[in-house]
């Protein structure tokens, strides 16, 4: 009853349209027909329920998992691992999102290529917090450093551990929004095999092919071209695929 009266006040305050509030009542039917479909092994059916789900502009952590689960079911490893990742980028702390994504990750590469962390990733801890996290706590830091400032001034705080004090919120305000800068760069350009594609020296379909790429394989965008995207492969070789089998995470 508190949550629809909540509901019904921000609709009244203009914070939530009633058009999202009618979209999220049809994301939980869709999530509970995706949910039911997946335990009957429906595959197809929950599949079509997911991205109705997506479609409506509804995102969650939950939603992209099961969407995942229900893909790799269906025998599409490719999108099995897309939507793995973007359930991860929005929970990268949760156990099950990060199993089956290795699981996955692992079956398509046959054991090579699997991506692994850099030391600079681990340090700033974009592994472990989402970019959202990274993003707020950047700001809690940045807040608090001013407000810490604007007190030792008026206050006429003189001291070393107040410059101390001073400082380390600083740091941690660069911290995380490093964090958060990288964590988004990385973003933007990361993208999943779809399907089976080669991977040629130039943008053309005549071209030789220089390696071949698994459905499910990660890949670094670095240009787009005429229907073309060249891409890195996580053993840093370079090739050119159509823009078709890959989709951005």
């Amino acid at each position: 009853m508190r949550k629809f009266f909540l509901l019904a006040f921000l609709i009244l305050m203009g914070v939530i349209p009633v058009s999202a509030s009618q979209d999220v009542k049809e994301a939980e039917t869709l999530f509970l027909q995706a949910t039911d479909a997946y335990r009957s092994a429906k595959y197809d059916e929950a599949v079509q329920a997911g991205e109705a789900i997506l479609s409506k502009g509804v995102e969650s952590p939950a939603v992209y998992y099961n969407l995942a689960n229900s893909y790799f079911k269906s025998g599409k490893t490719g999108k099995a691992v897309l939507n793995y990742i973007r359930a991860r980028d929005l929970a990268p702390r949760d156990a099950d999102i990060r199993a089956n994504l290795g699981f996955t990750r692992v079956m398509v590469s046959n054991g090579k290529f699997v991506p692994k962390s850099s030391c600079f990733s681990m340090m700033l801890l974009t592994d472990h917090l989402s970019a959202g996290e990274l993003k707020w706590l950047a700001f809690f830091f940045f807040a608090c450093g001013g407000a810490y400032v604007l007190v030792g001034y008026y206050m006429r705080f003189r001291s070393r551990r107040v410059m101390l004090g001073g400082f380390v919120l600083g740091l941690c305000w660069v911290f995380f929004l490093m964090g958060c800068i990288m964590k988004m760069a990385e973003n933007s350009s990361r993208a999943v095999c779809v399907s089976v594609a080669e991977a040629r020296f130039e943008p053309s379909a005549q071209a030789t092919v220089y390696f071949k790429l698994s459905e499910g394989a990660e890949v670094k965008i670095l240009k787009e071209k005429d229907g073309w995207q060249k891409v890195q492969r996580s053993d840093n070789k370079i090739g050119w695929v159509p823009l078709k089998v890959t989709e951005r995470i």
